[in-house]
């Protein structure tokens, strides 16, 4: 019953996000294409980040880490859920064409959400102390989506390094030029993880 529960509110998530992703794609059709097409040294930063963030995962996953540092809220519904994020449970489906769906979707949806996390965490955020604690925000709110706290930790350091981003391009034009250094690189990022996600979700599929 706990896995049908969480099941739902992975669906819920993922159209809140659509939704949300077609409310911005309506006033800026073009941010998809600047954000996949400009910056293109941004996909070599995005993608060191994507390993380094997963060799750190690996890395702790063999450390017998305290079990607050591995509390998740999802435990609280089922103890048996393995998942680790509630947008990307559909990967878990065990259907190709739902993992297929899941990836066009989301490569749509990628750009409008990271430019709304940017604009919450990193608009106008230009003093060191302000740009510290909305990291630790950014990355405990993402417990929302159901990661456990060691990996919320990870992303407080994920997001202060968009935070630097989002500096650069604040030095070099202001508050808007700073918001579309930082998405870009974010959201390149979060399209790395999903494709790394899909891609290793349809080989297991594949040869199951």
């Amino acid at each position: 019953m706990g896995e049908i529960i969480i099941k739902v509110i992975s669906y819920i998530f993922v159209g809140l996000a659509i939704r949300d992703s077609w409310k911005m794609f309506i006033k800026d059709r073009g941010l998809i294409k600047r954000v996949y097409c400009n910056d293109l040294l941004d996909w070599l930063w995005a993608l060191l980040l994507v390993i380094g963030v997963i060799v750190i995962i690996s890395l702790l996953s063999f450390i017998d880490l305290p079990q607050f540092l591995k509390f998740s809220w999802l435990s609280l519904i089922s103890s048996e859920y393995k998942g680790q994020n509630l947008v990307t449970s559909p990967l878990l489906s065990g259907s190709i064409p739902i993992v297929c769906i899941f990836w066009v979707v989301f490569t749509f949806c990628l750009p409008y959400l990271a430019k709304i996390e940017e604009i919450g965490f990193r608009s106008n955020s230009t003093s060191h102390k302000s740009r510290i604690i909305k990291s630790i925000v950014f990355g405990l709110l993402h417990m929302i989506m159901g990661i456990p706290l060691y990996v919320a930790i990870i992303l407080i350091f994920v997001g202060y390094l968009y935070s630097c981003k989002y500096m650069i391009g604040f030095r070099r034009g202001g508050n808007e030029v700073g918001l579309a250094a930082s998405t870009s690189l974010h959201a390149k990022y979060n399209f790395i993880i999903i494709t790394f996600g899909c891609l290793f979700g349809l080989l297991v599929l594949l040869y199951k």
